[in-house]
């Protein structure tokens, strides 16, 4: 096993042979020096101020002994030449060994600091101030001349033996495995903690489904109860509702009008887009108008008494979640002052359009995101509204709200909307009017109109399509402000209008070139493309 020296050892021995080291060892050397020769220099020069003599006194016994050498200091016995030290051999010693002794030390301090020691000392001995130049904390720059070439002082490498190299080698190692398992600490503590937080996050979803759970428990005991409280009065109401409509139906048997007049009363009813949907509800409000009852039940539920009972009966019927989503939409509409009829919202939460209450009630507003609320269901009211018939649903008016509030747009955008029309529903004479605008008309589409981001996404037709009549496709221009829905993240990257959107004809319709393709005989065949018209939405003036 090799011997290891103690590194203190190691750095005193290692620091001996350094220049600075030297340096020091010299300071001290002339310090003392010259401290030891300026006290003789006062010792004698006070004695030569006094007129004395030093002799040295010795003892009797050593006196009566020849070959003793032990002397002291005696003025009355020994004097070494038994005349005395006169004063002038006094000053002649002490000068010359003050000279000797300065030159000395002046020459260690050149030889190992260049005489800055000396410097310094002789300044103080002298109280010469005036030459001494302030310490700055920067190093006082000097100046060289450029012609002259600079010499470098080479100094020689500090020879380190092989045992040194070891042992400085085995000290980085030890610090570099130390760095490692340091680094290896630190990583199991952050695994550890990841871990532990994990854990802790489970178990507190663990324990928070079981309170969950119970607590859901004793709510659906605590219901449960008021369910079937309310479940009977619901029954008597039912019973009170069915004994008035009898009364009201006998008396308004005789009022039934001609099957012709209650088809018109039943189609502003089918709530449909613009589509060939509406054909098939054509037939329906037909149909709906063979039977004299069903004027009755038009009659009943427009009368003020039925509705109130009918939404009392809603409101005991339905779910305490759903109850408590009805009060809460209510509160929002009552809030903004909007005029609705809360039966239709009673009835909209028993329906499809529960999510566009949900999302009134939750974000208290009627857009969000950009979007307008109910922004998927706008078409449902379309055929109505682009009818001229009157419209009291709770899905216009939040629509109508939302597009009043909702955050204008940034930029100009460009969207497309491809439309088509029929005799079904007079959307024939629409779109020939379209067709017929110059540049500069304007037009109103009194439904809520969709559009496409994308030109190949407005390809579905809004509108009903009779053989042989025309289509047109729309390049609608919307300038920034504008109030619109967004709906890019839909399938169709769709934009929706606010109804009675007024728009400006930029381009004319205009016949785009034929689909050419060729048929398994090898014939040409030409499908013609829409007609192309260029339109610019207007915004309203308030």
């Amino acid at each position: 096993m090799k011997f290891i020296p103690h590194p203190k050892d190691f750095i005193f021995n290692t620091f001996k042979k350094g220049k600075h080291f030297q340096e020091i060892k010299a300071k001290k050397t002339i310090t003392c020096i010259i401290q030891i020769m300026t006290e003789w220099n006062i010792l004698l020069n006070d004695s030569v101020r006094k007129n004395t003599l030093l002799t040295v006194k010795q003892d009797t016994a050593i006196v009566n002994n020849p070959k003793s050498d032990n002397l002291e200091r005696h003025p009355k016995e020994d004097n070494f030449n038994g005349k005395g030290i006169n004063k002038k051999n006094i000053l002649t010693y002490t000068s010359a060994g003050v000279v000797l002794a300065t030159l000395i030390g002046i020459a260690l301090d050149f030889k190992f600091a260049n005489g800055k020691h000396v410097k310094k000392l002789f300044g103080k001995v002298t109280d010469n101030h005036s030459e001494l130049k302030p310490i700055t904390s920067e190093p006082p720059i000097k100046k060289t001349d450029t012609t002259l070439p600079k010499t470098d002082t080479v100094t020689e490498p500090d020879v380190i033996s092989k045992e040194e190299l070891e042992i400085n080698k085995q000290v980085q190692e030890f610090f570099a495995e130390e760095e490692k398992e340091l680094a290896k600490q630190k990583e199991d503590i952050k695994l550890s903690n990841y871990h532990n937080e994990r854990w802790l996050l489970e178990q507190h979803r663990i324990k928070e489904k079981e309170y969950s759970d119970f607590w859901n428990s004793e709510l659906e005991k605590i219901e449960q109860s008021l369910i079937e409280l309310r479940q009977k009065e619901a029954n008597k109401l039912e019973e009170t509702i069915e004994k008035e409509r009898i009364k009201f139906f006998e008396a308004h048997r005789s009022e039934i009008p001609s099957k012709e007049e209650r088809y018109k009363a039943f189609l502003p009813l089918m709530r449909t887009e613009y589509g060939n949907t509406f054909d098939g509800n054509i037939c329906e409000a037909r149909r709906f108008a063979q039977e004299p009852e069903n004027w009755l039940w038009y009659l009943w539920n427009n009368n003020p008494r039925a509705k109130e009972m009918n939404l009392e009966l809603i409101q005991l019927q339905m779910a305490p979640k759903d109850l408590e989503l009805y009060k809460s939409a209510k509160w929002v509409l009552d809030n903004k002052k909007l005029h609705y009829d809360a039966l239709d919202l009673a009835e909209s939460i028993c329906s499809d359009q529960k999510k566009i209450i949900e999302e009134l009630a939750l974000n208290g507003k009627c857009f969000s995101w950009g979007e307008v609320i109910g922004h998927h269901k706008a078409y449902t009211i379309n055929s109505a509204l682009r009818l001229g018939y009157k419209v009291d649903d709770t899905l216009k008016v939040i629509l109508d709200e939302g597009f009043r509030t909702v955050e204008p747009l940034e930029y100009d955008v460009t969207v497309y909307r491809h439309v088509c029309g029929g005799k079904a529903d007079n959307s024939i004479d629409f779109i020939n009017k379209l067709i017929k605008s110059k540049k500069g008309d304007t037009f109103i589409d009194k439904g809520y109109s969709y559009a496409s981001f994308s030109e190949g996404g407005a390809s579905s037709c809004n509108g009903i399509h009779d053989i042989g009549t025309e289509e047109v496709q729309l390049t609608i221009l919307v300038p920034k402000g504008a109030r619109v829905s967004n709906g890019s993240h839909y399938e169709q990257n769709e934009l929706l209008f606010p109804r009675n959107a007024e728009y400006r004809v930029v381009e004319e319709a205009t016949r785009p070139e034929p689909y050419v393709f060729r048929n398994n005989d090898g014939k040409e065949v030409k499908i013609p493309r829409a007609l192309r018209m260029v339109v610019e939405y207007i915004l309203p003036k308030t």
